[in-house]
């Protein structure tokens, strides 16, 4: 076991690199908004981990398992313009995109 503290994300200075199916990866993205609200991330494509949005621990996720398929984020956390997504990802699955939708998956389990 190795601990790693999340009260702030990691420095990344890597680029992506080929990376073995099942194995803990870093991923960093920026992403432009014109306008701001409450949304939701769709984690069912993700495997298991932690999600942060411009430095803001937004929660952790575990798609197999549940029981959330979405993470909530406040609008108030977005801002117009440049925004920045980390994810810790336990489980990598090859998956290098993420989207939002503007309501929750609360009673969908993936099998």
């Amino acid at each position: 076991m190795l601990p790693l503290p999340f009260d702030t994300f990691p420095k990344l200075s890597d680029k992506m690199k080929n990376i073995a199916s099942h194995s803990p990866v870093v991923q960093e993205a920026e992403f432009i908004l014109n306008e701001t609200g409450d949304t939701f991330l769709d984690m069912r494509k993700l495997g298991k981990g932690i999600v942060f949005i411009n430095g803001k621990n937004i929660g952790r996720y575990w798609s197999k398992v549940g029981p959330q398929q979405t993470l909530y984020i406040p609008g108030a956390w977005l801002k117009k313009g440049s925004n920045k997504i980390q994810i810790f990802e336990q489980i990598f699955e090859n998956n290098t995109s993420i989207s939002s939708i503007d309501h929750p998956i609360l009673e969908e389990l993936v099998k």
